[in-house]
């Protein structure tokens, strides 16, 4: 699953994913499109408010790195 696919599950827009973590609904669009990678901090709160492991989290932007080469 990608990172989109775990917010669309949890039922969250781009906007309200990037209010509950405080960063820029740009981060979380470039995080979606694999332009840029989240750091530790937002792996661990997107684990937390997505309900899925940190594993998880690094699965999906690993596998968005490797479909956008």
């Amino acid at each position: 699953m990608s990172l989109r696919d775990f917010r669309k599950k949890a039922g969250m827009s781009q906007m309200e994913l990037a209010k509950r973590l405080d960063c820029s609904l740009g981060s979380v669009a470039n995080w979606e499109n694999g332009k840029s990678r989240p750091n530790a901090d937002y792996i661990w709160k997107l684990s937390k408010v997505l309900e899925v492991t940190t594993d998880q989290i690094f699965l999906a932007l690993n596998t968005m790195k490797i479909v956008n080469k």
